[in-house]
Protein backbone atom coordinates (compact mmCIF):
# COMPACT_ATOMS: atom_id res chain seq x y z
CA UNK A 1 0.00 0.00 0.00
CA UNK A 2 1.46 3.34 -1.07
CA UNK A 3 1.19 6.30 1.29
CA UNK A 4 -0.36 9.56 0.09
CA UNK A 5 1.95 12.34 1.23
CA UNK A 6 0.05 15.30 -0.26
CA UNK A 7 -1.55 16.26 3.05
CA UNK A 8 1.55 15.63 5.17
CA UNK A 9 3.89 18.41 6.34
CA UNK A 10 7.09 18.55 4.29
CA UNK A 11 9.23 17.84 7.36
CA UNK A 12 7.13 14.76 8.17
CA UNK A 13 7.71 13.48 4.65
CA UNK A 14 11.45 14.11 5.07
CA UNK A 15 11.38 12.12 8.30
CA UNK A 16 9.64 9.27 6.47
CA UNK A 17 12.20 9.38 3.65
CA UNK A 18 15.12 9.16 6.08
CA UNK A 19 13.40 6.52 8.20
CA UNK A 20 12.65 4.29 5.19
CA UNK A 21 16.25 4.07 3.98
CA UNK A 22 17.45 0.51 3.50
CA UNK A 23 21.00 1.63 4.32
CA UNK A 24 20.73 4.55 6.76
CA UNK A 25 23.02 7.44 5.89
CA UNK A 26 22.83 11.23 5.85
CA UNK A 27 21.15 12.64 2.74
CA UNK A 28 22.13 15.82 0.89
CA UNK A 29 19.55 18.60 1.25
CA UNK A 30 19.00 18.78 -2.52
CA UNK A 31 18.29 15.04 -2.72
CA UNK A 32 16.01 15.17 0.31
CA UNK A 33 14.14 18.18 -1.12
CA UNK A 34 13.70 16.45 -4.48
CA UNK A 35 12.31 13.30 -2.86
CA UNK A 36 9.93 15.26 -0.61
CA UNK A 37 8.74 17.35 -3.57
CA UNK A 38 8.22 14.19 -5.62
CA UNK A 39 6.16 12.51 -2.90
CA UNK A 40 4.09 15.65 -2.30
CA UNK A 41 3.82 16.28 -6.05
CA UNK A 42 5.42 19.73 -5.82
CA UNK A 43 7.44 21.53 -8.48
CA UNK A 44 10.88 21.04 -6.89
CA UNK A 45 12.75 23.13 -9.46
CA UNK A 46 10.64 26.28 -9.50
CA UNK A 47 9.48 27.02 -5.98
CA UNK A 48 12.20 28.73 -3.97
CA UNK A 49 9.69 29.79 -1.30
CA UNK A 50 8.69 26.20 -0.55
CA UNK A 51 12.32 25.08 -0.61
CA UNK A 52 13.20 27.81 1.92
CA UNK A 53 10.23 26.89 4.09
CA UNK A 54 11.29 23.24 3.97
CA UNK A 55 14.85 24.12 5.05
CA UNK A 56 13.50 26.13 7.97
CA UNK A 57 11.28 23.22 9.01
CA UNK A 58 14.29 20.88 8.95
CA UNK A 59 16.28 23.20 11.19
CA UNK A 60 13.45 23.54 13.70
CA UNK A 61 12.47 19.87 13.86
CA UNK A 62 14.16 18.14 16.80
CA UNK A 63 13.95 14.72 15.10
CA UNK A 64 16.43 15.75 12.40
CA UNK A 65 20.01 17.00 12.42
CA UNK A 66 22.46 18.44 9.95
CA UNK A 67 25.56 16.27 9.86
CA UNK A 68 27.83 18.53 7.83
CA UNK A 69 28.09 19.60 4.21
CA UNK A 70 24.31 20.22 4.25
CA UNK A 71 23.47 16.54 4.76
CA UNK A 72 20.54 15.60 6.98
CA UNK A 73 19.81 12.53 9.09
CA UNK A 74 17.65 11.29 11.94
CA UNK A 75 18.85 12.46 15.34
CA UNK A 76 18.33 8.97 16.78
CA UNK A 77 21.13 7.62 14.58
CA UNK A 78 23.76 9.79 16.23
CA UNK A 79 25.27 10.06 19.70
CA UNK A 80 25.20 13.30 21.64
CA UNK A 81 28.93 13.75 21.06
CA UNK A 82 28.38 13.63 17.29
CA UNK A 83 25.65 16.26 17.25
CA UNK A 84 27.09 18.86 19.59
CA UNK A 85 28.02 22.08 17.82
CA UNK A 86 31.40 23.67 18.43
CA UNK A 87 30.72 27.40 18.74
CA UNK A 88 34.21 28.12 17.41
CA UNK A 89 33.10 26.60 14.10
CA UNK A 90 30.20 29.07 13.88
CA UNK A 91 31.91 32.34 14.78
CA UNK A 92 34.80 33.17 12.48
CA UNK A 93 37.09 36.06 11.74
CA UNK A 94 34.58 37.09 9.05
CA UNK A 95 32.28 38.29 11.83
CA UNK A 96 34.97 40.72 12.93
CA UNK A 97 35.50 41.98 9.37
CA UNK A 98 31.87 43.12 9.17
CA UNK A 99 32.55 45.74 11.85
CA UNK A 100 35.52 47.26 9.97
CA UNK A 101 35.25 50.29 7.67
CA UNK A 102 36.40 50.35 4.02
CA UNK A 103 39.89 51.47 5.03
CA UNK A 104 40.27 48.64 7.53
CA UNK A 105 39.89 50.88 10.58
CA UNK A 106 37.55 49.80 13.32
CA UNK A 107 34.24 51.68 13.25
CA UNK A 108 33.13 52.89 16.64
CA UNK A 109 29.73 54.14 17.81
CA UNK A 110 31.22 57.63 18.10
CA UNK A 111 32.21 57.58 14.39
CA UNK A 112 28.69 56.75 13.31
CA UNK A 113 27.14 59.67 15.28
CA UNK A 114 29.42 62.45 14.06
CA UNK A 115 27.64 65.85 14.29
CA UNK A 116 29.61 67.42 11.41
Amino acid sequence: METNYKQEAMVDVAYAVLNEQSEPAPVAFADLWNEVAKRKELDADNDDTLRSEFYTQLILDSRLIITGDNHWDLRTRHTLDEIQINVNDIYTDDDELESEGDDGDQVSDEDSFDDN
